[in-house]
């Protein structure tokens, strides 16, 4: 927990310059993973690593191990964009993550008393804490700070930088297994409460609000089939679709393909192809991207994430209400019917053990139903009890057909690594009863261990 308690913060103490992203809707937002880009954006309802920071936190509620994601791209000469997130689970029940977006636009100029080079930076910052309210259903929250700023100073620039917040309230929800559903209500504080943009000109703007839903259908192994849908709640962007596709053959290669919609600036919606590859080793990752934009410019963009998700977990059927109400009669085992005998009463003093070495087939009862307590155990008939014991075939063995003695069997269950009994009230040299003989493997930790299973 401590080595990853600092790598946690080893990530957040990491100090990045120059970088930011565009102040747009979640529906639009293009810094989210190289991972959700090439299923389409289509990633609410799977959410299962660090991009769910950014397209549905209470995601992050199921994983249960350290999350780090890193992700570059860069669609011209001029704009780079780098991401990154990371989560870390169990800190008192919940997990905690952040996300980092940044975007600088460079290569333009500003008439200042000499004329100078600028970049224009935009910045984001989210702080998540998810946790669960139940077995199927988990909440995430989203605290999301943005910025903007210039790289010189001028007073020509003067109310076009600033900051601002807002919030982000996450769902998800597992109706079975193989199928998730996913919520997201992005930047859903209302102005009067700070969910707005600041400018230091002391201009207000609002920060646009997006509902985006999703779900997940692993409807084969290694398939799953992603659908999202993005409405704009605060403006007059239209309602986007997004459709991925993964496939998985082995736990090293993804394949990726997917749609994804957008808007240009005339409200226009467009789609875009996108496709991609995945490549885990010891739970490090590396994704590809490759994001075909739609309508007339029809350029490409090229987007890469190298993440760590931890080492492959073994996969746990989750624990559906149908589950629960079958489970005791038709999941487990049907319980073992004790042997009773007509010669032993329900009063017998060695009762118990009888019939639970006979039931456990360690001690061999008769076909008529009796066990005969009182009976003397002859050398043979031991050894017989012997074999049984070590699931071996008992063989016929030419020995002294006479009663045994309780030393004789204290050396020989000694010998075979069956375990001495617990008790010491048998004269050592008498012979042993049938029944005192059950009594005697009971007191094993062999018989003990027999007993168990059967209660």
């Amino acid at each position: 927990m401590l080595k990853k308690t600092a790598y946690f913060l080893l990530l957040i103490l990491v100090p990045f310059c120059g970088l930011a992203w565009p102040l747009v809707p979640g529906s639009q937002n293009q810094t989210v993973g190289a991972r959700p880009l090439g299923l389409g954006r289509a990633f609410a309802g799977l959410a299962d690593d660090g991009s769910a920071v950014f397209m549905n936190p209470a995601g992050l509620a199921r994983i249960d191990s350290l999350k780090l994601l890193n992700f570059y791209t860069s669609p011209d000469p001029n704009n780079s964009i780098i991401a990154i997130s990371a989560a870390l689970p169990k800190i008192y029940g919940l997990t905690a993550g952040i996300g980092y977006t940044n975007n600088i636009n460079s290569g333009f100029t500003l008439p200042l008393p000499n004329t100078v080079e600028a970049s224009f930076m935009e910045q984001q910052y989210l702080f998540c804490l998810a946790g669960k309210l139940g077995d199927r259903l988990s909440l995430g929250l989203n605290l999301d700070i943005i910025t903007k700023s210039f790289s010189v100073q001028s007073s020509l620039l003067a109310g076009q930088t600033g900051s601002g917040m807002d919030l982000d309230l996450a769902f998800f929800y597992a109706v079975r297994e193989g199928l998730d559903l996913g919520l997201n209500l992005q930047n859903i504080l209302p102005t009067n409460l700070g969910g707005k943009f600041v400018y230091d000109s002391r201009a207000v703007e609002s920060i646009p609000a997006n509902l985006k839903a999703g779900v997940a259908w692993k409807f084969r192994k290694g398939l799953n089939l992603l659908f999202d849908i993005d409405r704009p709640l605060e403006q007059s962007t239209p309602t986007l679709l997004h459709l991925g596709l993964e496939y998985r053959p082995n736990s090293t290669i993804s394949l990726r393909g997917g749609v994804d919609q957008n808007a240009n600036a005339q409200a226009t919606v467009l789609n875009n192809l996108t496709f991609g590859l995945g490549i885990n080793v010891r739970g490090v990752t590396f994704d590809y991207s490759y994001y075909k934009y739609g309508g007339s410019s029809g350029r490409a963009t090229n987007y890469f994430s190298l993440g760590y998700v931890g080492p492959a977990a073994e996969v746990t059927p989750r624990l559906t209400r149908e589950a629960a109400v079958v489970l005791p009669s038709e999941l487990l085992p049907p319980p073992v019917a004790i042997r009773h005998f007509s010669d032993v009463p329900a009063d017998y003093p060695r009762r118990e053990a009888i019939e639970l070495m006979t039931t456990a087939g360690i001690i061999y009862g008769f076909p008529d139903g009796t066990f005969r307590p009182e009976q003397k155990v002859t050398r043979q008939e031991f050894e017989t009890v012997l074999a049984l014991a070590r699931r071996v075939e008992a063989k016929n063995v030419n020995l002294p057909d006479k009663p045994i003695t309780r030393v004789q069997i204290l050396t020989i269950l000694s010998h075979n690594g069956i375990g001495l009994p617990s008790f010491k009230k048998l004269p050592a040299n008498e012979p042993v009863s049938r029944a005192e003989l059950a009594d005697m493997m009971y007191q094993t930790p062999f018989g003990q261990a027999a007993a168990k299973r059967l209660r």
